[in-house]
């Protein structure tokens, strides 16, 4: 920790005085997961071009402390993650009663309009005959034919 003290000295120009929070805070999700993740950024480190696979490698520590690998330990999710969250929870819970709703009109827009068809074929089968000729009555004929087999009526 001394170590830490003189380097932090020697490049602010000032005493550490932050030891405090940083005891407190040290062992949070959120700072745990800055010190372990390695960078995916690459760079350049030979002549001829080719990369490197990361432009800042792990460093080993003299202190022994490791810190807990991010397959262990998860960072909280942030504030607008978490509304999205909500709102997509809202909404699926909103969508399922009215999507019911739909499914019973039509359900009722659809048996009504069967009802209209079989009140439909019987106006057709009771209509008047008796000013119609020959050529009419026997379209209505084969029309109350087909009527009488759709409704198994003999």
């Amino acid at each position: 920790m001394q170590a830490a003290y003189k380097i932090y000295f020697q490049d602010e120009g000032e005493k550490f005085i932050f030891e405090a929070a940083w005891r407190l805070l040290k062992d949070e999700p959120k700072w745990l997961a800055g010190s372990s993740e390695a960078s995916t950024k690459r760079t350049k480190n030979s002549a001829s071009g080719a990369y490197s696979s990361s432009s800042n490698p792990p460093t080993p520590t003299s202190s022994g402390y490791n810190p807990p690998s991010p397959t262990l330990s998860r960072r909280p999710i942030g504030q607008k993650a978490a509304k999205r969250k909500e709102k997509e929870k809202f909404i699926e819970m909103s969508t399922t009663p009215n999507k019911e709703k739909k499914v019973d009109a039509k359900i009722k827009k659809a048996e009504s309009a069967e009802e209209r068809l079989k009140m439909n074929d019987l106006q057709i089968l009771s209509k008047d005959t008796s000013n119609m000729n020959t050529r009419q009555l026997q379209a209505h004929e084969i029309l109350c034919d087909m009527i009488r087999e759709k409704y198994g009526i003999n």
